[in-house]
């Protein structure tokens, strides 16, 4: 019996049901924050909405980049992208616009509220929540 359990779980690993787990895990754990950021927007807290849709995307980003064997952990959002980039994980338009919410991340933690709209943090949501289905779900 103990064989046969052992046996499963080698053959589970070898078939990527533990990183499948393990990406599905870190996918929601991400979309609960879209969740809140999604709440503060219709509330009217765009800067809140802001932090934790920045918060999001980096984090997702890492964590995507650490499930394909990237060292990311302590890097610099713009590194972890052209990492991404460089193994060919993020390409063309989807680059472009990734790299376009560095400027909003970096808004939104250095409290430069009167710089972030409305449309961008939207737009940043709306992108995550597009990335986590595709990459970590």
């Amino acid at each position: 019996m103990l064989l046969g359990n052992l046996l499963a779980i080698k053959n589970a690993i070898e078939n990527g049901l533990i990183q499948s787990i393990e990406r599905a895990a870190i996918g929601n754990v991400v979309a609960d924050f879209l969740v809140l950021a999604k709440n503060s927007m219709s509330q009217g807290f765009k800067d809140v909405a802001a932090v934790l849709a920045s918060a999001a995307i980096e984090d997702a980003l890492k964590k995507f980049a650490i499930l394909n064997g990237l060292d990311v952990e302590d890097k610099e959002m713009s590194d972890v992208i052209n990492a991404l980039k460089g193994k060919g994980l993020i390409k063309g338009p989807q680059a472009s616009v990734v790299s376009s919410y560095i400027q909003t991340r970096n808004k939104a933690f250095h409290a430069q509220w009167e710089k972030i709209e409305k449309p961008e943090i939207q737009s940043l949501i709306a992108f995550t929540e597009e990335f986590i289905l595709k990459n970590l779900s």
